[in-house]
C-alpha cells in the first residue's frame, strides 16, 4: 500500500503543476494578444491622423504657387508734328494738305489716329486695298489745281474752318509777302485763344528801306468745287476815317467795305464761285492828310486794328 500512495501523489501534483502552468501561460498568451491588438489600433490611428495633416498642408501649397500677373504696356505715336491725314476731299486718298478739319488740332488722341509720319503709313493704316498719295507741296508740271508747288492755289473741301488757335493752320492764309503785314494775337479772340490782326502801318517796313506801307494785305488763295462757296469769319473793327478803313476784296472786286468803327464781333460774310479765287482782306491807310485832321484821337477813332477769328470757307 505504501509504493501505491506515494505513485498517486506524484501523478497528481505533477498533473496539477502542468495545469496551472499551462493555464497561466494561456492567460499570459491572451494578455500578450490583446496588448497586441490595442498597439495596432493606435498605430493605425496615429498613421491616419498623420496622413490628413499631410493632405491639408500640401493643398495649401499648392493653391499659393500658382497665382501669376501680367501686365502689358503699349506706347502710341501722338504724332504732333505728322502732316500726313486721309484728304477730304478725294476719295481713298492721303494728303499732307493743310485743309483739314481745326477740331483734329484740339484733341491729342486724335492727331495720334488721323495723322501719320509719311503716306506710305498712312495708305497701309487707311487704305490698304488702293490709295492715292497727293503731296501739295511736289513739283508738278500744270497748274491752278492747287495740288503742286507751282500753283498758287490751295484746293479745299467742302467745309474747311480757321479759328487761329495753335500752329497749325485750317486755311492757307498768306500774312504778308515778303513782309508780314497780319500777325497772329493772343490777347483778343472771339472763341479760343487767338485771333488775327493787322500790324500797325508804322511797323510794316519794305523790304529794301525803312518807308513805310499804307496798306496791310491778308491774302487766301483757294480753289473750289462747283456750287456756291461762301467765306465767313467773325469780325471786330476798330478803324475809322479819315485815318483809315478796311475790306474784303474778292478777285479784285471790292466788297464789305468798313469807314468806321464797330462795336463788338459781327459775321463777315460774302460768296465765291467755283474754281480760283484770290481773297484780300486790306485795311488801307486813308490819303487824307493827317496834318489837316490832327493826331488821332483813339477813343473816338480807333486804333486802325482790325481782328479776324473763325474763318469758315464752306461749300454747298
Amino acid at each position: 500500500g505504501k509504493t501505491g500512495g506515494d505513485t498517486d501523489a506524484t501523478t497528481t501534483k505533477a498533473t496539477d503543476a502542468t495545469t496551472v502552468v499551462t493555464t497561466d501561460a494561456t492567460v499570459t498568451s491572451g494578455a500578450t494578444t490583446g496588448a497586441t491588438t490595442v498597439a495596432a489600433s493606435s498605430t493605425a490611428s496615429a498613421t491616419a491622423a498623420t496622413t490628413t495633416i499631410a493632405a491639408t498642408t500640401t493643398t495649401a501649397a499648392t493653391t499659393t504657387t500658382t497665382a501669376t500677373t501680367t501686365t502689358t504696356t503699349t506706347t502710341r505715336n501722338m504724332c504732333t508734328d505728322c502732316t500726313w491725314h486721309e484728304s477730304i476731299t478725294s476719295f481713298q486718298t492721303c494728303t499732307n494738305s493743310p485743309s483739314y478739319p481745326s477740331s483734329w488740332d484740339e484733341y491729342p488722341m486724335a492727331r495720334a489716329y488721323l495723322f501719320h509720319e509719311t503716306p506710305d503709313e498712312c495708305c497701309d493704316t487707311r487704305f490698304p486695298q488702293a490709295c492715292t498719295v497727293v503731296d501739295v507741296h511736289a513739283s508738278t508740271n500744270g497748274g491752278g489745281d492747287g495740288d503742286g508747288a507751282d500753283s498758287e492755289f490751295t484746293t479745299l473741301g467742302p467745309r474747311n474752318l480757321d479759328d487761329f488757335d495753335g500752329e497749325q493752320r485750317g486755311l492757307p492764309f498768306d500774312f504778308g509777302t515778303p513782309v508780314a503785314q497780319w500777325t497772329l494775337d493772343d490777347t483778343v479772340s472771339y472763341s479760343g485763344t487767338s485771333s488775327i490782326t493787322n500790324i500797325p502801318f508804322s511797323n510794316i517796313t519794305t523790304t529794301n528801306s525803312t518807308t513805310t506801307t499804307n496798306t496791310a494785305d491778308l491774302t487766301l488763295k483757294i480753289s473750289v468745287g462747283p456750287g456756291p462757296y461762301t467765306i465767313r469769319c467773325m469780325a471786330l473793327l476798330d478803324m475809322s476815317m479819315p485815318y483809315d478803313f478796311f475790306y474784303l476784296e474778292v478777285n479784285g472786286e471790292k466788297r464789305n467795305s468798313f469807314f468806321q468803327r464797330i462795336n463788338g464781333w459781327f459775321p463777315l460774310v460774302t460768296g465765291m464761285g467755283p474754281g480760283e479765287n484770290t481773297l484780300v482782306f486790306r485795311v488801307e491807310e486813308s490819303d487824307v492828310d493827317h496834318q489837316l485832321v490832327g493826331e488821332r484821337d483813339v477813343s473816338y477813332f480807333g486804333s486802325g486794328r482790325v481782328w479776324l477769328d473763325d474763318c469758315d470757307v464752306s461749300g454747298y
